[in-house]
């Protein structure tokens, strides 16, 4: 078994740190205990049992066995029975229309295959003014180009899967050329008419991810070196004022060329 499916301590902190910014964001738009929740691609399920302790009634799914055996593990802790996980893809939805009043899409549609088809499937289950939440990495941020969110590569952000497959499963061996969701990133511009296509009305939410996150870190940054900086930062004082010079929700040149991650909501129309 690879270790990006073993989960560790860290894991499960780290986890339920990204499941607080998404109640964090949702709970000012919806009724999260009123509401019905999917999580597509929900890794261990952090955000999963952060919904369902919110009372959310919150479907889980992911292609890996191992992390949802994971997740019914950490929801029997919690005592939860209002999540239902299982082995799945957001490509092949058995879910009637209109069952869901959000979505969760966190650092996932850039492994998807078919990633037009992903938000199509999601916009048919989520009712009118339904919402989704999605972040995915920026294919065109120079921060990316330089150190890829994934490998810490450089120019592998703008690598087509297949590419990626090849020169990180088959010539650096860092995983195993099998896999089938090697990452391929997406521009603003793919983003957008994909959005679009899938009847989505949409916005950034970066700064108030942001805003969250400098006072929690580990809701948006997991590796050591990042967490190292951004405590620093913290500690002159320094962090706030540079993000909000910095950090914005337009989409113009910082979210087109630098932001690493976008943080996005968007609603089905």
């Amino acid at each position: 078994m690879h270790s990006e499916d073993i989960a560790t301590v860290d894991t499960k902190r780290f986890a339920l740190s990204r499941g607080k910014l998404v109640v964090h964001l949702l709970a000012p738009r919806i009724d999260l205990a009123a509401s019905r929740i999917i999580d597509v691609g929900c890794g261990f399920g952090g955000i999963t049992l952060a919904l369902a302790r919110s009372g959310a009634q919150v479907t889980a799914i992911d292609a890996n066995p191992a992390r949802i055996r994971k997740l019914q593990e950490w929801a029997a802790e919690f005592n939860l029975t209002n999540i239902d996980a299982c082995v799945g893809s957001c490509e092949n939805l058995s879910v009637r229309e209109s069952a869901y009043d959000a979505a969760i899409l966190l650092d996932v549609i850039e492994h998807l295959p078919a990633q037009e088809l992903a938000l199509k499937n999601i916009s048919r289950v989520l009712r009118k003014d339904g919402w989704l939440y999605l972040s995915t990495p920026n294919r065109c941020s120079l921060l990316n180009l330089l150190t890829d969110p994934h490998y810490g590569l450089p120019f592998i952000s703008l690598c087509r899967r297949n590419q990626v497959r090849r020169i990180v499963g088959e010539i650096l061996h860092r995983r195993d050329p099998s896999k089938i969701d090697f990452p391929e990133l997406l521009s603003l511009i793919q983003l957008k008419r994909a959005l679009r296509e899938a009847n989505f009305a949409w916005q950034f939410v970066n700064k108030e991810v942001i805003t969250f996150a400098l006072q929690r870190p580990e809701s948006v940054w997991n590796r050591p070196r990042h967490l190292a900086f951004v405590r620093w930062l913290q500690k002159t004082g320094n962090m706030q004022t540079s993000s909000d010079k910095l950090v914005n929700n337009d989409q113009g040149f910082f979210n087109k060329w630098i932001n690493p991650t976008w943080f996005i909501l968007a609603m089905r129309r």
